[in-house]
């Protein structure tokens, strides 16, 4: 990396830094709905998972309702009262589907530290929002000072700001539930399995152990989130290639490529192991017994009402803070007139389409472009390698930016918090598509580029930011209504 870099230098770490803890203190903001205690209220599954684990079982630490085991069908929806809720009944005793990484990272700290209270699913949404945003803060500073070593420190500081702030991260953050900690610690993994990966590639010697974190990181991340495992496949097969592009010592690389897979494939068969010591089969995550009225189930019918919601869906501007609301309950308003619906598709969830929330990913196309097109390439600094670095960063970028979607695309309903599983790819697309751009021009042309970037970065972070005042229920009208009704004072136009 070229010391010489505006982006090198103390002032730029400084900003960003801030930038950054901006973002951090803004998610404590959200998750507890602006109060110092008396948080809105939390599930606990993953606290009663790592309790369960620590009693030496894979199930829950509660057992089931006796009254619903005693029923000849306990998942008749008539009998919901019995349930507990979201979780799957396997031969008398509760499971969960979701991952079990964050149960086993929670139970040694109950052990070592003798928590016997309850441990909300909140905090562990909260924590892995943090080593999301500050592993990722890294990554935007590191891309850019290894491959545009030439980009304003201001873009640094845009960087992290958007890498923290764009919906729906805010939004997902003001209802921290079950669902929220899933989601993050999978993408908490992810970004983490980045860093070690971009840092591994950035070197030319001893990079196995740092390769090996990466692929660690990346099996964890399937190990929280089931969904992500084709997306994480391709993206550890990407940085095989990567380590064996024109590699003359192929023996060298395939040792690295050992490195880059083993941890990786490991924890994928521990997972599917986990199954089969749980259901009697390494492929059954529990979702065919959920205690559920929303179970999952995948057409292809749901595919275009599914890809229109999360690209094109609407909301509406208030006159009245906080300006912007996602709205809910659409069904067939959500969509076009004419638009064809299944009968058995739902709009009941809020939604906004990233091409209306995120107006950043407009540059993805000029990141893409950039790395494909043999002129454009000349934006990348002249660094050992940086090329090959810049195409894998690309690659996987737009791997992780598409492909996690695909399994929600087939599901009988659109949610917004199914947007952070590709979000950290599509901002990292911009990032790069923003540096290339700023790259690729000059005098006059480079004003207007940093005119556009200012105006598609700060209206993504703006529109990020301010939904998180509403978030899922509208949790801050909902539990710090005082709060929330001084905001609402603040008015841009009459209504």
């Amino acid at each position: 990396m070229t010391e010489g870099s505006p982006l090198g230098t103390h002032s730029t770490k400084l900003w960003v830094a801030l930038a950054t803890l901006f973002c951090a203190v803004s998610y404590v903001f959200f998750v507890s709905a602006g109060k110092l205690k008396d948080w809105p209220p939390s599930s606990q599954f993953y606290s009663l998972l790592a309790d369960g684990f620590r009693g030496g079982h894979l199930h829950l630490s509660v057992p089931p309702n006796p009254a619903l085991l005693a029923q000849p069908d306990p998942y008749h929806p008539s009998l919901r009262p019995l349930w507990h809720w979201d979780t799957t009944l396997h031969e008398g005793q509760l499971y969960l589907y979701w991952g079990p990484v964050p149960a086993l990272l929670l139970a040694p700290f109950r052990t070592l530290f003798g928590m016997e209270q309850p441990f909300y699913d909140s905090w562990l949404v909260l924590l892995f929002l943090q080593v999301r945003l500050w592993a990722g803060a890294w990554l935007v500073w590191a891309v850019l000072r290894r491959c545009f070593t030439s980009a304003p420190s201001w873009l640094a500081v845009l960087s992290a700001l958007i890498f923290g702030l764009t919906s729906p991260i805010p939004f997902f953050a003001a209802r921290p539930s079950i669902y929220e900690a899933s989601i993050a610690s999978g993408q908490a993994f992810v970004v983490l399995g980045l860093c070690f990966t971009f840092a591994a590639l950035a070197r030319e010697h001893r990079r196995g152990l740092l390769l090996a974190c990466g692929s660690a990181c990346w099996g964890l991340a399937i190990g929280c989130r089931v969904s992500l495992a084709v997306a994480l496949g391709c993206a550890a097969l990407l940085t095989c290639a990567a380590l064996l592009y024109k590699r003359p010592n192929l023996r060298g690389a395939l040792g690295e490529c050992v490195f880059a897979l083993a941890p990786f494939s490991a924890l994928v068969l521990l997972l599917l192991y986990y199954n089969y010591a749980r259901f009697g089969s390494f492929l059954d995550f529990g979702l065919d017994k959920q205690l559920s009225t929303m179970k999952f189930s995948f057409s292809l019918t749901h595919f275009l009402p599914n890809l229109y919601s999360y690209t094109l869906r609407g909301m509406e501007t208030l006159c009245r803070f906080p300006f912007l609301r996602v709205l809910s309950d659409l069904d067939a308003r959500a969509f076009p007139e004419g638009f064809v619906v299944p009968p058995d598709h739902k709009a009941g969830e809020p939604v906004l389409g990233l091409l209306r929330g995120v107006p950043f990913c407009l540059l993805i196309p000029v990141a893409l472009s950039a790395a494909v097109h043999p002129r454009l390439r000349q934006v990348f600094s002249r660094g050992t390698g940086t090329l090959r670095i810049a195409v894998w960063l690309v690659a996987t970028a737009l791997t992780l930016a598409t492909l996690p979607l695909l399994p929600a695309l087939g599901l009988w309903m659109a949610t917004m918090r199914y947007e952070l599983d590709v979000i950290a790819g599509i901002t990292l697309l911009g990032t790069v598509g923003a540096a290339a751009l700023l790259g690729a021009t000059r005098g006059t042309w480079r004003w207007a580029a940093t005119v556009l970037i200012a105006v598609l970065g700060g209206g993504t972070v703006l529109v990020g930011f301010l939904l998180g005042f509403q978030g899922y229920y509208d949790t801050l009208q909902t539990f710090n209504a005082p709060l929330f009704e001084k905001l609402q004072r603040i008015e841009v136009c009459s209504p």
